[in-house]
């Protein structure tokens, strides 16, 4: 899988609104995210940010600050 195509996946099914839903796809696909080289890509760079900045978002509404605060970081 591409960054383009999690993205895609994550922003386009109405499921991914539940927040469980939202860190469970996040956390299967960490690795990608993570890794991805954001440096040459102003696309894929916007697109990292938004999923990490939603996942910190998600855990914060899951009460999971301590999972969170690496992300905010």
């Amino acid at each position: 899988m591409t960054i383009d195509k999690l993205y895609n996946q994550i922003y386009n099914d109405e499921s991914t609104k539940n927040s469980d839903t939202f860190i469970d796809i996040f956390e299967t696909h960490k690795d990608l995210i993570v890794g991805s080289n954001v440096s040459q890509n102003t696309e894929i760079h916007n697109q990292v940010m938004r999923l990490t900045a939603d996942y910190a978002h998600n855990l914060t509404t899951r009460e999971n600050y301590k999972k969170a605060q690496p992300q905010i970081d």
